[in-house]
């Protein structure tokens, strides 16, 4: 009742200015796996390889709206990061996450976008993919429409099917309220077998899923022709996506005419590549498993004075942008912020404080960047890592034992943060819970490499 009250009022704290007659319709895009330097506009035209031409019709959507230079996901796997972009909290406070196997729904005290723009009006639609982000683990809450498909490597829900779904399900929503779409794409995840015109073609290896997961677990060897060719085939799924979405937003006028808008695509995790002698995400805290393409389209009544937002942002910021647009009130507690005032004044220019957490495959971690440094900690072994991410971007040269008061004071820092969402998780409303996989499920986190890795 408050938030629909807000919406007739045009009450906007947080900037909000979306008129009560005619609030946006809203779009979240999530592509799974996708790394940050594989959207062209994150490249310029400098770089002389494919990487800079791989996205176009994204590229131009850069140009329509604001592109965020260094976006960061909460964790470097699906359901944690999801769940945070939905819910606007890190994972220790929303629950849903866990080791391989074994993990738990997003808690019921926890409330999804969904739910507050449900409340408000919005009609709420979903299309998504994948075991981890199945109404079993709380993702349904608030969608009208929830249209799952549980695709793994066996069984995939591609990019070109899913915008069919979606759109259809756009087309039946017109012309009533206004409309929020989540759309998760599963492309490009593991196995990367890109559709043709995008498939490339090896006289020796055609990317058998076996031979991808012998790569993550080390019993196969990576002769740079071998790592070329999967790199090429990852970019393959990309540029594929980048086709289906340029489908997508062009057809949204036609779809639904005369509507305001907020677009946000982005990625929930980025993807490993041999960059530190590893493969997939899950497993680690580097910057090319959680650093994350984001682009953003507001409302044509707020348009954005910065082209290029190169202060450092977090996916957890995206629920309070939602509702700004809207129009309606901001979470009274919490870490995230409505990313409005970076794009609609120039003089925003701060970092905002990067946290990253991973309980799933390997060794615990967390990490901790503010802007300049990013320090990595494994709490069952107390060990830190510190890299400056100016001097170093790759993260490759690991400052720890030269710069120790660096790393106290950084550790000083992460252990209030951590104390801090100790406590908020423990004023949720509701115990955690504990789901239990059927035989098929278990089938499917085999088929992703999840099990047993």
């Amino acid at each position: 009742a408050v938030l629909v009250g807000a919406v007739l009022a045009g009450c906007a704290p947080g900037g909000g200015t979306a008129t009560p007659e005619a609030p946006p319709d809203i779009y979240l895009v999530v592509v799974d796996t996708w790394r940050w330097d594989t959207l062209g506009a994150n490249l310029g035209s400098s770089r002389g390889d494919s990487g800079s031409d791989l996205t176009p019709h994204l590229d131009r959507l850069a140009e329509r709206g604001v592109r965020f230079a260094r976006a960061f996901a909460p964790s470097p796997w699906t359901q944690p990061s999801v769940a945070s972009m939905l819910t606007g909290v890190h994972p220790t406070v929303h629950g849903g996450f866990g080791r391989l196997a074994d993990v738990a729904p997003i808690r019921l005290g926890v409330p999804l976008v969904s739910e507050r723009l449900s409340a408000a009006g919005y009609h709420t639609l979903a299309v998504v993919n994948g075991f981890f982000l199945s109404p079993k683990l709380g993702f349904e809450r608030g969608f009208a429409i929830f249209d799952y498909f549980a695709s793994s490597n066996l069984d995939v829900r591609r990019a070109g099917p899913t915008v069919d779904v979606a759109l259809n399900h756009l087309r039946e929503a017109a012309p009533g309220p206004p409309v929020f779409a989540f759309v998760h794409l599963f492309d490009p995840h593991l196995a990367y077998d890109p559709p043709p015109p995008f498939a490339v073609a090896s006289p020796t290896y055609e990317a058998p899923f076996k031979d991808l997961r012998g790569m993550r677990l080390g019993t196969l060897d990576r002769d740079p022709e071998h790592l070329a060719h999967v790199r090429r085939l990852y970019e393959g799924e990309v540029a594929y996506v980048d086709r289906e979405l340029g489908r997508l937003l062009e057809s949204l006028e036609a779809v639904r005419p005369g509507r305001e808008r907020l677009i946000i695509v982005t990625a929930d995790h980025g993807e490993e590549l041999g960059d530190h002698q590893g493969w997939e995400h899950g497993h680690a805290m580097y910057r090319e498993l959680l650093q994350v393409p984001l682009l953003v389209v507001p409302p044509a009544s707020r348009p954005p004075t910065v082209g290029v937002v190169e202060a450092q942002v977090r996916l957890i910021d995206l629920i309070p942008t939602m509702l700004d647009a809207a129009g309606l009130p901001l979470p009274e507690e919490g870490i995230a912020k409505s990313l409005f005032p970076w794009f609609e004044s120039e003089a925003r220019r701060d970092d905002l404080t990067a946290y990253g957490e991973r309980v799933h495959l390997g060794r615990a971690s967390v990490a901790l960047r503010d802007g300049r440094y990013a320090l990595i900690h494994y709490p069952d072994e107390d060990r830190f890592e510190l890299y400056d991410q100016r001097l170093d971007p790759l993260e490759r040269r690991d400052l720890a034992a030269l710069e120790p008061e660096r790393v106290e004071a950084l550790a000083r820092r992460l252990g209030r943060i951590q104390r801090t969402l100790a406590e908020r998780a423990r004023r949720v409303e509701g115990p955690d819970e504990e789901i239990d996989l059927t035989p098929e499920e278990m089938e499917k986190l085999e088929a992703l490499g999840y099990v047993g890795g």
